[in-house]
């Protein structure tokens, strides 16, 4: 297919999600018969209909559009559903899947800037502080949690060099790295 379609979750709310739907021809011009949008649970199972976005006839640059799907009866979405979109050009097809749960985007997965929200009826949680006892038996469970990171590499002879040292300051840098190491032993 000589189209590309993207789908990103732009909003979210309890009972609806609103998308960006983006589609671009490869090469040239391209002809697109359709393109479907629609909210699918994480058992495959469809939300709603499928909503077909005005878009037919000869895409000759980029374009995009935004799109609010709900939740059937203004139910609140469960929580690991993806929005589908399906992009038509002859007897070919493209589908394109985004999360609609907002928490799963990488950069905030991994930077935690948005909170996970708790499915609805549920109490928020309590943590306490892990003892002694229960660190170490998750020493025991992931032995991997205690090992300590690997030393950094020490510097190459090119890392002296870049620095503009001659032979003799490059000898006292390498002494003095070496004698750190020591010092970190006792």
């Amino acid at each position: 297919m000589n189209v590309v379609c993207e789908v990103q979750l732009d909003e979210r709310t309890a009972d609806r999600v609103i998308v960006v739907v983006g589609l671009a021809p490869t090469a040239g011009p391209a002809h697109v018969d359709g393109v479907a949008v629609e909210l699918v649970a994480r058992n495959g199972e469809s939300l709603g209909p499928r909503q077909l976005l005005p878009i037919h006839g000869a895409l000759t640059g980029p374009i995009t559009t935004r799109v609010e799907l709900r939740a059937p009866d203004g139910r609140d979405l469960p929580l690991g559903c993806t929005i589908v979109t399906t992009a038509w050009a002859g007897v070919a097809q493209t589908i394109t899947e985004c999360p609609a749960d907002p928490w799963t985007e990488f950069p905030t997965h991994v930077f935690g800037k948005r909170p996970v929200p708790l499915e609805s009826g549920r109490s928020p949680a309590t943590f306490k502080a892990a003892t002694r006892a229960d660190r170490a038996q998750l020493a025991k469970t992931f032995p991997w949690m205690t090992v300590p990171p690997a030393p950094p590499a020490p510097p190459t002879a090119d890392v002296f060099d870049d620095l503009g040292l001659d032979d003799e300051d490059a000898a006292f840098l390498r002494d003095l790295l070496d004698d750190d190491d020591d010092f970190d032993e006792e």
